[in-house]
């Protein structure tokens, strides 16, 4: 992995989307941070353009 390559990709997603909160853990070790998954039939993938997923499965995030 080139780390100049890195560094470009992860500023460019920064401009166009904006900080990824996990990378927080990152830089501030004492930061916590989890992924939730909520099984909500979410297809064809995470971040996938065309992403779609059960919107109802919001309120149960809501809840949890």
């Amino acid at each position: 992995m080139d780390d100049s390559a890195v560094e470009l990709m992860a500023s460019a997603i920064k401009q166009t989307v904006g900080e990824d909160f996990h990378y927080y853990t990152l830089k501030r070790p004492t930061v916590k941070a989890t992924m939730l998954g909520l099984c909500c039939d979410l297809a064809p993938g995470l971040h996938h353009p065309n992403m779609v997923f059960n919107q109802d499965s919001l309120l149960t995030g809501i809840e949890i």
